[in-house]
Parts: C-alpha cells; sequence; structure tokens
C-alpha cells in the first residue's frame, strides 16, 4: 500500500484549448505542474513526474509564461517533507514534455524509467511536437540527454512494486503512460497529460496537445476498464484531495 503526496512545482499560464480539445479558444487559465511522491510502509520512496525547469525566463521564452517560486523547486517541495533529491531511487516519468521531465536532472540517485516509444519518438520528433521535448532550441542539447545513462525503458504495462503499475496509455504523446496507485483507501491513476483536468475525463473531451486522437480513446476505454479514482495532470483540485 501507498500513500500519495501531490507536489507543487510550478504554475502555468496556457490557452484553455490545449487542455481540453476544441474547447475553450482564447481562454488563458493558470494551471499547476505537479510531482506526485509515493511512499510505502516500507520507506520506499517513488517520484512520479519532476517539474518544469526553474528558470521562469527560460520557461516563458520557449514554452508558456511560467512562476515558480523557490519553494516550488523539486528539492525544496521534497524537503518540506522530509525527503532529499538523494532519497529517491525510482522515478517514473508519464512522458519527457520539459514541464514534467526538466527536474529529473536533480534526482542523481534515481533509476528514471519511461516507455520505449516516449525515448524513440523524444530524439526524433514531429515538427509540432519539438518544443515539448526542447528539440528546436538550436545549439543546445535537450535537457534529458543529461540524464540519459539513467533511462531505464519498458514497453507497455509493467509491474513495478506490490501495489504500484505503470499502464501504457498513449495519445497525449505516443510513449505517455499513467502511474496505478494502491492506497489503503483506494486505487489511483496519476493520469500525466491525457487527463490535463477534471473536465477532460468527466466530459471524454481529449487533451488540446495530442499525437493520436484515436491513441485517446482507446486509452480512455482503457482507463474505465482499470475503473480507479484519477488523477489529473494540470489541475488544482488534486492538492485538495490528498
Amino acid at each position: 500500500m501507498w500513500g500519495i503526496k501531490p507536489l507543487n512545482l510550478g504554475t502555468l499560464t496556457v490557452y484553455k484549448s490545449g487542455l481540453t480539445f476544441g474547447k475553450g479558444a482564447g481562454e488563458r487559465l493558470e494551471v499547476p505542474c505537479i510531482g506526485w511522491l509515493l511512499t510505502n510502509s516500507n520507506g520506499n520512496c517513488v517520484l512520479v513526474d519532476t517539474g518544469p525547469s526553474d528558470d521562469e525566463n527560460w520557461g516563458t521564452k520557449y514554452h508558456n509564461p511560467l512562476k515558480k517560486s523557490k519553494n516550488q523547486r523539486l528539492e525544496f517541495a521534497l524537503e518540506e517533507i522530509g525527503v532529499k533529491p538523494e532519497d529517491i531511487k525510482l522515478c517514473l516519468l508519464t512522458h519527457l514534455h520539459w514541464d514534467h521531465a526538466y527536474g529529473a536532472l536533480k534526482l542523481p540517485n534515481a533509476k528514471i524509467v519511461v516507455q520505449s516509444e516516449e525515448l524513440k519518438y523524444s530524439v526524433d520528433p514531429l515538427p509540432p511536437d519539438r518544443k515539448h521535448y526542447e528539440m528546436n532550441i538550436e545549439g543546445k542539447k535537450p535537457f534529458f540527454i543529461n540524464y540519459f545513462e539513467r533511462i531505464e525503458t519498458v514497453n507497455g504495462d509493467c509491474h513495478i512494486d506490490e501495489g504500484l503499475e505503470v499502464v501504457l496509455l498513449p495519445g497525449h504523446s505516443p510513449g505517455s503512460q499513467g502511474i496505478l496507485v494502491t492506497t489503503p483507501q483506494k486505487k489511483y491513476l496519476i493520469t500525466g497529460d491525457l487527463i490535463n483536468i477534471r473536465e477532460n475525463w468527466d466530459n471524454q473531451t481529449p487533451p488540446g496537445i495530442f499525437y493520436s486522437l484515436e491513441h485517446c480513446y482507446n486509452s480512455f476505454a482503457k482507463m474505465k476498464k482499470i475503473n480507479a479514482d484519477i488523477l489529473p495532470g494540470h489541475d488544482w483540485e488534486v492538492f485538495r484531495m490528498f
């Protein structure tokens, strides 16, 4: 059994249409970047997603307006709950987009688990997706190259530990994965950006940024069969749940 603690790792200002396909054109929202600290009775700490760059100017220039206080930096967010970055031995990334995977640079002892399809796509994405992996910045290697040797790939659904499973959920990106977590109360599914906000799930609306609509809908169907409580990737509600 695991405990779940969401971490607020920064705030992005985005167009709602980027969260919900075909809805909210022109509407601007502030949304959190969320990491998830999972802990069990054996003292194991697993981190799911790690947030964006600490550099507000960088994030704003190349992505979306980013606000990030000192306390929202990964190392400080962890230390506030008694965990050091070097204590994290396992990091599960829902996908390799910059706002979910940058902070893995700060986990010196962590094995970083992604889907093999995600890693392959990240080094040669289609033009509209290049910025999400920072493959579009001339003269700069993408951030994930700096922890490339610590990445371990999986193919499809995968058992990680008792009460902890990786679930392949492509659509937002080719290798997006969810994390199924069993707690003493119930099962939760951390969805990454397949479900950005609650509205995506309640209305079965794909994310506004996607690799394949067909894969999105197939992943929705898979999630229904799993029948766990949904934890969206960019929704303030999760901080009221835990």
